[in-house]
């Protein structure tokens, strides 16, 4: 491709103004700031009867501005924005916007360099200009250029923009469309879904997405009105991260060895900036930010692709980039995944989150994010007040005013939902172009729920010892358990129980997980949706349910686990491989703690769908419920005790059942937290997952405990080079006085930290550290951190 016509004429120059300030001669010091930067020249500026004279092609360049030549007439036209400018050789009047302006000195050519006045140009294209007479230097400062989306929507792929009193994005499957912002209006501007979306001047600029249906269209950038008409094509190639800013549509050229290109709004003007291969890039105030392919370093260059510049390194290779004020934002992998954000003078590189990020944006003063377990989470700029914003979100975001607009596929993966959900986390809508939108009530887990304890009738306990045949006769109280999704499509199943002739079932948490609905099928092909969810474990993996208008059902009888023995014949009814009403048989093989939690050990085989199911004792009790099995090993299988379901029962609740969808059942540690002042907020049954950089690293738990009591901390510990025993991990009052310290065992070759306590309500601490007898060159802690009650 080919630069602007204008690098067949020589450099232009510029005259620039200031009387008095600077004599005969003294230029030869005299330099140029453009934005804050020093302006790289080819020749150095000099003065003229009292004037200062700078070369004029990289200050139009630096200000967006665009440039034609007339040979014939000697004349330079200028263009930016609304604005034209005209400069002839050798006449003392210059033309702005066709009003005639006079010059003091004309614009002449000297020493095959064309020169014009610089103060008239410049802030006739909106910038200031300054002399700074003690360091004697020019400075130049550039107005803001509007910008066709914000750079976080455009590194998410730009789905969503706003303009006006307008949101325009793309509905997968359905087009693009516009929406007022109070939602009442809906417009439909094309039946063909869009990306890199960008709004300017009544103009929509995009490219159709990969997958459009037309293989030679994808990817070609193309404008039209807002209103849908004058679709006009700009490019026959593809194009990726589409920016337009000011009078210029910035983009990478996906067929020109991802080299980074700009042509003017118009269609016209078409430029090579730079001849790297991009990966990622974004624009700001006069300058691209941007990381070539195979480096992970980040680069800084003008607009014109100008005074290149290195601003940090160690990004990692697939890293996006969004610049806001005077900072740019990056995430990575890596050793040390997280957001990490770099001035844009290139001082001052620090880490802002320490998570492994999904996808980032930034408006408004805050960080979006999401995690590696599907959570949405905001914070301050700088880190700090982490809130969680919505779950199962695991697509880029894009943010329109107070709204987080994203993409969500469906259990198999064969189709996308488009979602938008409030900034403050009070309402989810599903994006239905077709209708109203549906309010969705979210974080419906933090409202005050209606306490509900289980209460059962009391059982004289069993004696007579049955035969298996006699024990699979209670079929008919197991149910076969199907979760669905928010659109009713099948997401899993599983198995469970009856302890309730009104219909109360017992199951493993994993088998209702991220469940919309759920349906429990009995006896008699008896088939009831689940009201409720009356209480749950996510660390023990049991949920109890509630049917919706059952009586008169089948129940279990629960007995024992405690009472449990080893060798002890035991009978499984469950619905293995989808198979309902599957009966296995086995013994007790052991009693086990595995990583802080309780399990029975059995011989009687169990599959995939057997989840939930109940384990009988030979007298028909349920002892314990079917809950997973060691693969690759041949009847070492695993079952809740029945005595952890039954610590439920005077806690339970009447809870929405799409509040399981919402469950935020992993969270990833925020740095800093060194400090109890800065300790992050851990709570009963979520995990928490961190990492201690190296040995002086320490990282700080809070835990609200409600009543006396006891705690049970599991800790699993992987490290680089370094076993459990480099690690240390305390509990402290709020005083910072030690209640507890952590045991090193282990499990299944897994090293972990086991800590016990009895503690009264208040607030205490969690310590993660390394111990004094660790290795100096301790690095890469990663830890697994679970707080449940004893």
């Amino acid at each position: 491709m080919k630069k602007s016509i204008l690098s067949i004429f020589a450099v232009l120059v510029f005259l620039l103004c200031f009387t008095g300030m600077v004599s005969q001669g003294a230029s030869k010091d005299i330099r140029v700031t453009l934005g804050g930067d020093f302006l790289t020249l080819d020749t150095k500026p000099v003065v003229e009867k009292g004037r200062t004279l700078v070369p004029m092609r990289a200050i139009f360049e630096g200000l967006d501005a665009y440039l034609t030549w007339d040979e014939k007439t000697k004349t330079i036209t200028v263009l930016k924005g609304k604005k034209t400018i005209k400069l002839k050789i050798g006449s003392k009047t210059a033309t702005l916007d066709g009003k005639s302006i006079p010059l003091e000195l004309p614009a002449k050519i000297a020493a095959g360099r064309t020169m014009v006045p610089l103060r008239f140009v410049a802030e006739a294209l909106g910038a200031e200009v300054e002399w700074d007479n003690d360091q004697r230097i020019i400075k130049i400062q550039r107005v803001e250029e509007s910008l066709g989306n914000s750079s976080g929507n455009i590194s998410n792929y730009g789905f969503t923009a706003e303009n006006g009193d307008w949101i325009y994005m793309s509905i997968l499957d359905k087009g693009l469309y516009r929406m007022s912002k109070d939602g009442q209006v809906k417009e439909k501007i094309s039946g063909n879904a869009a990306m890199n979306i960008n709004i300017m001047d009544d103009w929509i600029y995009f490219t159709y997405p990969y997958d459009y249906p037309v293989k030679e269209e994808r990817g070609r950038l193309y404008k039209m009105r807002t209103k849908g008409n004058l679709l006009t094509k700009l490019t026959d190639y593809e194009v990726q991260s589409v920016y337009v800013v000011g009078d210029w549509i910035y983009y990478i050229n996906s067929e020109d060895d991802d080299m980074l290109f700009k042509m003017r709004i118009d269609g016209k003007g078409e430029e090579l900036i730079s001849d790297s291969s991009i990966a990622s890039f974004t624009v700001s105030n006069g300058w691209i930010y941007f990381m070539e392919q195979y480096d992970d370093s980040m680069y800084k260059m003008r607009t014109n692709g100008s005074d290149k510049k290195l601003l940090c390194k160690d990004l990692g290779v697939d890293s996006c980039i969004v610049a806001e004020g005077d900072w740019v934002y990056y995430n990575t992998g890596g050793k040390e995944p997280g957001i990490y954000k770099v001035g844009t003078d290139g001082k001052n590189q620090q880490q802002v989150l320490s998570e492994d990020i999904d996808s980032f944006n930034i408006a408004g003063g805050y960080i979006y994010y999401n995690d590696s377990s599907k959570n949405m989470y905001k914070v301050e700029i700088d880190g700090s007040e982490k809130a969680r914003v919505g779950t199962g979100i695991d697509q880029s975001i894009n943010i329109a005013g107070d709204w987080v607009y994203y993409k969500k596929w469906d259990s198999k993966g064969a189709q996308s939902k488009d979602y938008r959900i409030k900034t403050d986390s009070t309402i989810k809508q599903r994006l239905n172009m077709d209708g109203p939108f549906v309010d969705i009530k979210v974080n419906l887990l933090l409202d005050k729920l209606m306490p509900n304890p289980i209460a059962l009738p009391s059982q004289e306990p069993l004696t007579n010892i049955l035969s298996a045949k006699e024990v699979a006769r209670q079929k008919d109280a197991v149910a076969y358990i199907k979760t669905f999704d928010e659109d009713g499509n099948p997401i899993g199943y599983g198995s469970g129980f009856n302890i309730d002739s009104s219909g109360i079932i017992v199951t493993n948490f994993h088998v209702i997980k991220g469940a919309y609905s759920i349906k429990c099928t009995l006896s008699d092909k008896l088939t009831f949706d689940v009201k409720n969810v009356l209480n749950y474990s996510s660390i023990r993996d049991i949920a109890i349910l509630q049917l919706d208008g059952a009586s008169n059902l089948p129940v279990v009888k629960l007995g024992s686990s405690s009472a449990a023995e080893l060798a002890e014949s035991v009978v499984a009814i469950g619905n293995p491989m989808d198979f309902q009403n599957t009966v296995s048989t086995g013994v007790i093989s052991g009693v086990r703690t595995i990583f802080g939690v309780n399990y029975i050990q059995t011989t009687a085989s169990i599959s995939p769908g057997s989840s939930g199911g109940p384990l009988f004792n030979m007298r028909g009790e349920v002892v314990g419920m079917t809950t997973f099995m060691l693969v690759g090993t041949q009847n070492i299988n695993f079952a809740v005790p029945v005595d952890d379901v039954k610590k439920l029962f005077p806690s339970s609740v009447l809870m929405p059942v799409q509040g399981i969808a919402e469950i935020e059942s992993s969270i990833y540690e925020s740095e800093p937290n060194d400090l109890k002042e800065r300790a992050n907020p851990v709570k009963y049954e979520i995990n928490i997952s961190g990492k201690l950089k190296d040995k002086k690293d320490k990282d700080y738990l809070s835990l609200e405990v409600d009543k006396p009591g006891k705690i049970l901390v599991t800790a699993i510990i992987s490290t680089s080079g370094e076993k459990t025993k480099g690690v240390n991990m305390v509990l402290l009052d709020k005083d910072g006085n030690e209640v507890s310290k952590a045991q090193q065992l282990s499990e299944f070759g897994e090293d972990f930290l086991d800590l016990k306590a009895d503690v009264g309500s208040g607030t205490y601490y969690l310590v993660v550290k390394a111990a004094d007898t660790s290795d100096d060159n301790l690095k890469s802690v990663f830890y697994d951190i679970t707080v449940t009650g004893g």
